[in-house]
């Protein structure tokens, strides 16, 4: 065959081609999913997970640059954990070529230990240092390095002995490297007293580490017993126990910690503190809560015990000021960390404009509610009023500063009156000021009378500052006027403002203005006591309303489990009935007596057959047109059913293979048309039938069942559960599986169980709150079956971090006059209702049917009757003492032996009775 050389000769091109154009492909892949990755991190920079989901796809690419980038990103916004870290530090650390690329490391490495302690950190800058020790004053880093790690890690108790072993060691190998030239005659004594420093060195090390308590220290002993050429000095032997004795007291918590799987729990933290703090040694103490704060830098109670210990126990401003700013980049959310900084700050005199940026930082944490913003701007003003020099007047600088600070305080906190008032504190904190300070009493009262309009100004409480305001500032004229006021404008307790007008005007004022005020104050006591009895008749009425609903809504409960008691009942019973008709039709006639088989009537008018007597036959009745169970007896019909003999309801065959494909829809409202039901349910899937269970007036009895086309529709109808349909929720489940609960009766640390929401709140109201924290995969409101709320929800978020968020910012929110309570959800599991027993294959056991005039007389088919008084005396329903049985001679009498007793008469009881 000919080839063609230059056909074959394009063949290679043509490979080429496609694997650069597959290349082509996976770049562009690479840099859409890059880009979707940004975005979401810019939408919603303060995403935890969004950060790691991009560091980890950028390290697989192998993209250095983005990475670095990305990674800086995310160190600005959190603090970074060891493990993150130290990836970072190995992926540079690679890279490292130039004294520039080993710097950068090194700075690494310095941020990197001031975020969380870490043994396995520092001994990795230890490591890299001495890589570095062929630099100039590399041993002197080596030592400073190793110094720090003992000092911030070395008390660790569990893990500190591995930083003095390398300490130690690396000391030991300098020394062994000065050891022969030392050893030799014509050293110098340079030389010797360089090998003597070191071995003093390496001495003291040893004497360093068996002071302080950590695991292992009885090998470190053992270990300078054989390193020391003589004995061991009794102070270093001293400090040995000492530490020794030191290390079996916190034996128990160390164990505790060590002991359970994951995490150490907080509280084993908390005792271990509290025995520590009793101690009274600080760098353990300090060491302690760097360890619990490893574990649990989340806790923001845990962080502001940490500060005030720092601030009250401590007060070293080097290092109380970092541990406030890692306190707040931990925990951005809580107020009370923020608060702290700020006083942390201005306890240490830092310059003005670090107050300043740090407040700015704060005011955009985004914090849940508006008493975090007002706590905060508080704490702000408190700060500029102390700076201010009042000998200045309005010339001060410092002065203006802490106006333009109330007035940015009251824009900001306009936002959040809805919650509660926020303003009126900050205004009131103003308006004295203006007064005591400035000497400024107009534009005092101009503040006041911003307060009276708006917040609480109809609260008794807030006229009663006003008072007390113009009673320490002000004069009598103003104090009357602000009392006659407030009298007037108060809601809740006018009394107060009237009874303090009064007391006023006796002790201060004149007759004449006496008089005038009783006048007044009588009058509108009496309109105001009519208000209130008009109240409380709108409560009691209300109350009244509220306790009929709920007998009502009682009642339906009751009457729909009676009617489904009901016809499990008939149905039970016409299956028994069938089962003893057919064991009847199967067994022998011969060793039977005859019976007569009753036949129904052919025809509603067929005359009754008579037997070989001449009697008529009895017929049974025709149950062909019931749905699913027989009439009742006859007595419990009523006169117009048993006039018409209406047949109401359908029959409905049982079918498994159909029940799999119907829900049950119950909690209906009466008056719902088939049309309303089948537009909801029509986008599921192919509706096969809606069949309403109605009475015999042809009444919904608000419920019924719906029948799909597939099997699969149930599942997605399901999903349906308590959608509103004509104002009621309808509930939708499985036909016959009445004891399956839907929802999850575990532990879901993704979800939150929000109770004290208010009434009126729906999904969206929640989505508003819980939204900021995380993403949201479902809110569901619990409610009554009139659709009603019960003030109750369950937020489930798409990861367990939001949920931990959200619940330490939202539990205890104010919602108006509702306090929200926030907890994991872990609701208890629920058993099944009725559980019957089974019989030997393991089904369920039929109930029987008791015959007429069957069964005790005191538990029948109707229960327990309600008389269950017993009519004997109780004295003879006391067991009777038993004699002991006479003995002949260490032998037992039998009881036939024994003479026979005779009861008790009546006469004998009547003579009991009269003590006779």
């Amino acid at each position: 065959m000919d080839t063609d050389p230059e056909n074959n000769a394009d063949e290679p091109m043509q490979g080429e081609s496609s694997d650069s154009d597959s290349d082509v492909n996976e770049d562009t892949e690479e840099e859409k999913h890059i880009l979707e990755l940004e975005d979401k991190i810019k939408s919603n920079p303060f995403h935890y997970d969004s950060h790691m989901e991009f560091i980890g796809y950028l390290r697989k690419t192998g993209n250095l640059d983005k990475l670095r980038e990305a990674r800086e990103a995310m160190a600005k916004i959190f603090p970074l954990t060891p493990e993150l870290w130290l990836d970072w530090i190995k992926d540079e650390s690679k890279l490292c070529e130039s004294d520039e690329d080993k710097e950068r490391v090194i700075q690494l490495f310095e941020r990197a230990v001031k975020d969380y302690l870490s043994v396995a950190l520092w001994l990795e800058y230890a490591q890299f240092s001495i890589g570095l020790m062929g630099s100039e004053g590399g041993l002197d880093r080596v030592r400073s390095v190793f110094e720090r790690a003992i000092t911030g890690a070395g008390l660790h108790v569990s893990q500190g002995a591995l930083l003095w072993e390398a300490y130690r060691e690396f000391e030991a190998v300098l020394l062994a490297t000065m050891q022969p030239s030392a050893e030799e005659g014509g050293s110098s004594s340079d030389q010797r007293d360089q090998f003597v420093s070191q071995r003093n060195r390496v001495y003291n090390l040893y004497k360093r580490q068996l002071s302080v308590p950590l695991f292992g220290m009885e090998k470190t002993y053992e270990e300078l017993r054989e390193w020391s050429e003589a004995a061991i000095e009794p102070s270093v032997e001293q400090q040995y126990k000492k530490a020794k004795l030191r290390l079996d007291k916190i034996q128990k918590y160390e164990t505790d910690l060590l002991g359970g799987e994951g995490t150490p729990a907080l509280s084993t933290y908390l005792s271990y503190l509290d025995f520590e703090e009793a101690q009274g040694d600080p760098t353990r103490v300090q060491s302690l809560y760097e360890r619990a704060i490893s574990d649990h830098c989340l806790v923001p109670e845990l962080w502001e015990r940490y500060m005030a210990y720092l601030d009250t126990k401590l007060k070293v401003d080097a290092v109380s000021l970092p541990c406030h700013e890692r306190a707040v980049r931990n925990c951005p959310w809580s107020s009370s960390l923020w608060v702290s900084h700020l006083k942390a700050l201005e306890r240490s005199h830092s310059p003005h404009q670090k107050l300043t940026e740090a407040m700015e930082q704060a005011l955009g944490a985004g914090f849940g509610q508006g008493q975090d913003y007002q706590k905060l701007w508080l704490t702000f003003l408190d700060y500029l009023r102390r700076r201010v020099d009042w000998s200045q007047g309005d010339t001060s600088e410092a002065l203006r500063d802490l106006r333009r600070a109330f007035e940015k305080a009251v824009e900001h906190l306009v936002q959040y009156q809805e919650e509660t008032d926020l303003c009126s504190p900050i205004l009131k904190y103003w308006a004295k000021v203006e007064a005591k300070f400035c000497d400024n009493l107009p534009k005092a009262r101009e503040l006041w009378n911003e307060v009276t309009h708006q917040g609480r100004a109809t609260d008794a409480q807030t006229w009663l500052d006003f008072a007390n305001f113009e009673r320490a500032f002000g004069d009598d004229k103003h104090l009357r006027k602000t009392l006659m006021r407030g009298m007037y404008a108060a809601v809740d307790w006018p009394e107060t403002l009237g009874d303090m007008l009064l007391t006023f005007e006796r002790e201060e004022g004149t007759l004449e203005t006496l008089d005038v005020a009783t006048e007044k104050y009588d009058a509108h006591i009496r309109r105001v006591l009519e208000k209130r009895e008009k109240v409380a008749q709108k409560e009691a009425q209300k109350e009244v309303e509220q306790q009929e609903q709920l007998k009502s809504t009682r009642a339906e409960k009751k009457a729909e489990r009676k009617a489904e008691k009901k016809a499990e009942r008939k149905a039970e019973k016409l299956r028994q009935d069938q089962k003893a008709q057919e064991a009847h039709d199967g067994d022998q006639v011969s060793h039977k007596p005859k019976v007569f088989k009753r036949k129904a009537p052919t025809a509603q008018g067929e005359e009754h057959k008579t037997d070989s007597d001449g009697f008529k036959v009895p017929t049974l009745p025709n149950t062909n047109d019931v749905e699913g169970c027989t009439d009742g007896p006859p007595s419990k019909k009523s006169k117009g059913e048993e006039k018409e003999g209406a047949v109401h309801g359908e029959t409905v065959e049982p079918d498994p293979l159909r029940d799999i494909r119907t829900v049950f829809l119950s909690n209906l409202a009466y008056d719902v048309q088939d049309d309303q039901l089948t537009e909801i349910f029509k986008e599921v899937g192919s509706i096969e039938e809606l069949r309403l269970v109605r009475d015999y007036k042809g009444r919904s009895k608000g419920f019924g069942y719906l029948v799909f086309a597939d099997q699969r529709d149930v599942d997605a109808a399901l999903v349906k559960d308590r959608t509103p349909v004509a104002g009621r929720p309808v509930f939708v489940s499985r036909c016959n599986e009445r004891t399956q609960f839907k929802f999850q009766t575990g532990l879901e640390k993704n979800k939150l169980f929000v109770r004290g929401i208010p009434f009126s709140m729906d999904e969206k109201g929640l989505e508003e709150i819980f939204g900021k924290y995380g993403d949201l995969k479902q809110i569901r409101i619990v409610t009554y079956r009139n659709g009603h709320s019960k003030g109750i929800a369950y937020v489930e978020f798409t990861n367990e971090t939001s949920a931990t968020v959200a619940l330490v910012q939202t539990d205890g929110m104010q919602l108006g006059k509702h306090t929200l309570q926030v907890a994991i959800s872990n609701p208890p599991s629920r058993g099944p209702r009725n559980q019957n027993p089974q019989d030997s294959h393991g089904g369920p056991r039929p109930v029987p049917v008791a015959s007429l005039g069957g069964g005790p007389k005191e538990t029948g088919l109707r229960g327990r009757s309600r008389t269950q008084v017993s009519l004997m005396p109780r004295a003879l329903q006391r067991p009777q003492p038993q004699k002991p049985q006479p003995q002949v001679k260490g032998e037992t009498v039998p009881k036939d032996a024994l003479p026979e007793t005779k009861g008790l008469s009546n006469a004998d009881f009547r003579n009991l009775l009269l003590k006779k």
